[in-house]
């Protein structure tokens, strides 16, 4: 057994975010205060597995292939979004989620581009 310590990496007005890094695999918690808006970006290498455990946001996502959508996240819900998916989260309550890199093992932020 391990117990693996969490890893503040950003607090500003919209929450926070905490990692957790073991043997490949990164585990985010991310803090959304209402009318807070995190993402709008892609990945090129990885997917990421959404998890909502409280609160409620509307996430949006699209790509050069897919038309835009818009969908209310409610506690509980998951989603998978693929690599050249543009996602963006928008905190309609404050809201916690729960993200968990596919297959976890690149260098997020030089696999993160902005739009």
């Amino acid at each position: 057994m391990k117990f693996i310590n969490s890893t503040q990496v950003f607090k500003d007005s919209r929450g926070s975010i905490e990692e957790l890094k073991a043997r490949g695999l990164t585990i985010t918690t991310i803090q959304c205060l209402k009318g807070s808006v995190r993402g709008g970006h892609y990945h090129k290498a990885h997917k990421e597995l959404m998890i909502l455990v409280s609160g409620l946001v509307r996430l949006t996502i699209g790509s050069p292939i897919r038309k835009t959508t818009h969908r209310p996240m409610m506690s509980g819900c998951a989603v998978i979004i693929d690599p050249f998916e543009v996602h963006t989260i928008t905190a309609l309550r404050d809201s916690v989620l729960l993200k968990i890199e596919l297959p976890g093992d690149g260098d997020r932020e030089k696999d993160t581009f902005k739009v």
